[in-house]
């Protein structure tokens, strides 16, 4: 059984995805495909949905094909939530079940904006893994990656300055796409801050720092930066 907030749109064809190159079944031939044996279900959430709630059985794993997602933690402690992951296409999430007995979902994961996912069931991507190297090694790639940007997040956002660290964070986050562009940003002030460990406030007030300086431009949920700018204020020589 699915939740009943998940818009099961049809199955996907791998052959034809334009997210074939980022997925985990990349180093598959066209025969490969053919030969999974394995339903790949269409995804689509708006904004604000809850994919599925820390604590969980981790039934199934997902690839997000468009959008953005926060993965976050509740303290048992004080019920403050902490984002501790910011997600968008061609990452995977949910595949904490793979080889455990009885997995359970470490995170919350929530979308930011309307988002479109493939859906994949955990026992069988156990399967693929051991029945195809080219599976298994895409998926350790997809953790590594997932230990970098944790440690990015540790090292070069989780300390420092305010602004140092809201600018390590734009750096990166743009960092992917063509310098000067406008880049898709549906995060809140408050996600912004929950990501940092920083108050919305103090979000809201290093931002406009940025813009008046013009570092930063923002329109609905696209954001343009100067790179430059912003590396340096991350690397503090500004």
């Amino acid at each position: 059984m699915h939740p009943a907030s998940w818009n099961l749109t049809g199955q996907s064809d791998c052959q034809l995805c334009p997210m074939r190159q980022l997925s985990i079944f990349a180093g598959l031939t066209v025969q490969e495909l053919d030969n999974l044996g394995m339903t790949v279900q269409d995804i689509h959430l708006p904004a604000g949905e809850v994919l599925y709630p820390q604590g969980e059985s981790a039934r199934h794993a997902f690839t997000l094909r468009s959008g953005v997602i926060k993965l976050s933690l509740e303290s048992p402690l004080h019920g403050v939530e902490k984002i501790v992951r910011l997600l968008r296409h061609g990452d995977l999430l949910g595949f904490e079940g793979l080889n455990h007995a009885h997995p359970r979902y470490p995170h919350t994961a929530t979308t930011l904006d309307a988002a479109d996912l493939c859906l994949l069931d955990i026992s069988e991507l156990n399967r693929l893994s051991e029945d195809l190297p080219h599976v298994r090694r895409a998926l350790l790639e997809r953790w590594q990656r997932a230990l970098e940007e944790s440690e990015f997040h540790i090292v070069e956002v989780g300390a420092g300055k305010a602004d140092a660290c809201l600018a390590a964070f734009l750096y990166h986050w743009c960092g992917v796409f063509p310098d000067g562009a406008w880049v898709p940003f549906p995060m809140a002030r408050k996600d912004i801050a929950g990501y940092l460990g920083l108050s919305s406030a103090h979000v809201s007030r290093v931002m406009a720092d940025f813009k008046r300086h013009g570092y930063l431009r923002e329109s609905g949920q696209r954001i343009m930066v100067q790179r430059a700018s912003l590396r340096k204020i991350a690397s503090g020589m500004h």
